[in-house]
């Protein structure tokens, strides 16, 4: 597959792990996310439906991406 983000067709599918930050910037690690890394770059990417997947896992898990990135309050915040 072609990488999204430098010229390469090395780009493959694998399964990894994510760490992001709860909202009181403890590490979460959120397992299992499928994502494309590239052979010669080395950058790991999400497609959209792959970001989706990471985003309910990510919510199911406490963290709230789409509040937080618009800078709204959480709900226990409000």
């Amino acid at each position: 597959m072609k990488c999204a983000i430098c010229p390469s067709e090395n780009a493959i599918l694998i399964t990894d792990s994510v760490t992001l930050k709860d909202p009181n910037g403890k590490d979460v690690i959120i397992q299992d996310i499928e994502m494309y890394t590239c052979n010669d770059c080395g950058e790991k990417y999400l497609d959209r439906m792959q970001a989706r997947i990471m985003s309910l896992k990510a919510e199911a898990a406490g963290i709230e991406i789409k509040r937080r990135r618009w800078g709204l309050p959480l709900p226990d915040q409000s």
